[in-house]
């Protein structure tokens, strides 16, 4: 005959114990916590990323209407209405509490560090225009920028350098 303590016994051997189901939400909480902790680094380069890619895309735009605009233009022509930008890369006419990218444009003459091409230089100077392109990112209208992307263009005359063979 069995007596109800045998089974008691077996059913009891079978379940875990207060101690370990203890030490398994420990474990789970402790996971978890270090998951959790890894949100704000991964949400930081997410911005980054993004931020870059949008500068990258304004780039390319300020990029291409240099070089489709005249040889003679000047820098403030071609950043008419292309200075400020949403924090999305649309353009923007007046600073409010969306822009996020300022860009500068400025202009220096080009050099040439090979010393054979000298005597060419002066007519080369000329004939093509160096730019500089400077996207600030600046969160919530910040004084200080966090981050500068700088790209140069250059521009060349698309007629034919004087003095050389058409």
């Amino acid at each position: 005959m069995k007596r109800s303590g045998d089974r008691v016994k077996r059913y009891l051997e079978g379940a875990f114990s207060l101690v370990e189901v203890t030490l398994a939400i420990g474990i789970v909480a402790f996971a978890l916590t270090a998951m959790l902790g890894t949100i704000p680094s991964a949400m930081s380069n997410y911005r980054d990323a993004e931020d870059r890619a949008i500068a990258g895309r304004i780039l390319e735009e300020i990029g291409g209407v240099i070089h489709q605009a005249d040889f003679q233009v000047n820098e403030s022509e071609i950043l008419l209405g292309r200075r400020l930008y949403s924090h999305q890369g649309s353009r923007q006419q007046q600073a409010d509490s969306f822009t996020r990218f300022r860009v500068q444009l400025s202009e220096s003459t080009p050099s040439f560090p090979d010393s054979a091409l000298l005597p060419a230089q002066s007519v080369l100077q000329n004939e093509i225009r160096k730019f500089l392109v400077v996207v600030e990112v600046r969160p919530n209208g910040a004084a200080v920028p966090i981050r500068e992307v700088k790209r140069t263009v250059y521009k060349a005359r698309n007629d034919s350098i004087p003095g050389s063979d058409p």
